[in-house]
């Protein structure tokens, strides 16, 4: 009845460099995810939306997700699941991309922690916005037998209805012309253009807003000159330094290794090419004195002879 103008997002923590702990191109393959108990979206949805990022589905490898229930101190989810994030229990949070527009405003009888949702563009912010998928797995308007036609009813009697003016008065009573479907009867298309309903790809500029667009480097990627991140420190930059140098020296050891073995083979080829002219040069040699001896020999027999017929 309501068109499917309710996006969802991602919402995480940002560094005191205003860097995400979260990129907006990250697949959330082993990231812990909080949910919103009881309220939309259901975490199954993330197979239905897109990452508005890369275009692409989130990967089946997900790690654990984290139900926010309410508990004595919070009797409202959305509470409970940004003090989780902030506790630092998640890395992010699967909620409607404008609840933090909603509760970062506090008025008066607000139903929820203010102090909570403070900060939106300093301490948190959305990484992922305009993601329409998952109303494919929203709630259920009818549910019947399969082949029980119960469908081929209620498809024409709701567009009949939809189409007609009873359905914009309903809208306009209950001041929701911006959440129905647009017919002949509504005079302009209030769809919102909020930075929320805006896919990750039209978010530019920086996190400051509360919107970080899909160029926002994760808080653990962003190295600074001093080998830190955000301007506290990046505790990973030595191991990783050593893990390169470490990597760097086995491949010099290796091609150390690898010309040695070249050397060692020449020589020993060179070698055996030595022995082996060696021992022909000496078949030669022999070859030569068994000749000269036959032939000196042959000749010394001739010349007995010789004497003895001159005798």
């Amino acid at each position: 009845m309501l068109d499917d103008n309710k996006a969802a997002g991602l919402l995480t923590l940002l560094d005191a460099g205003g860097n995400p702990r979260v990129s907006g191109r990250d697949d959330l393959a082993g990231r812990t995810l909080i949910d919103v108990a009881g309220w939309a979206p259901s975490p199954d949805g993330l197979k239905f939306v897109t990452n508005q990022c890369t275009g692409s589905k989130y990967s089946d490898d997900i790690g654990d997700v984290l139900v926010a229930e309410v508990d004595e101190e919070n009797a409202n989810p959305n509470d409970v699941a940004m003090r989780m994030l902030r506790d630092g229990e998640g890395d992010a949070i699967f909620l409607m991309a404008d609840q933090a527009s909603h509760y970062s405003s506090c008025t008066e009888g607000a139903v929820h922690n203010c102090e909570l949702w403070a900060g939106q563009g300093t301490d948190y912010a959305y990484v992922q916005t305009g993601q329409f998928g998952y109303v494919r797995n929203g709630t259920t308007f009818a549910l019947s037998e399969i082949g029980s036609g119960i469908h081929n009813l209620l498809e024409p009697c709701m567009a009949e209805f939809m189409g007609g003016i009873e359905y914009y008065e309903l809208c306009a009573r209950y001041d929701i012309i911006d959440k129905c479907y647009k017919n002949d009867y509504f005079d302009e298309d209030r769809r919102s253009e909020a930075p929320f309903d805006k896919p990750t790809s039209e978010q530019f500029g920086d996190c400051s807003d509360g919107y970080c667009p899909c160029d926002s480097i994760a808080a653990d990627d962003v190295l600074s000159d001093e080998g830190g991140s955000g301007g506290d420190g990046y505790e990973g930059f030595p191991v990783v330094a050593a893990v390169g140098i470490a990597f760097g020296a086995a491949l010099i050891l290796v091609a150390a290794m690898a010309a040695m073995a070249a050397v060692a083979m020449v020589r020993k080829r060179r070698r055996v090419q030595e022995e082996k002219e060696q021992t022909m040069n000496q078949a030669k040699e022999l070859k030569q004195r068994v000749l000269t001896s036959g032939a000196a020999a042959a000749d010394g027999t001739a010349s007995i002879s010789t004497g003895r017929h001159s005798h």
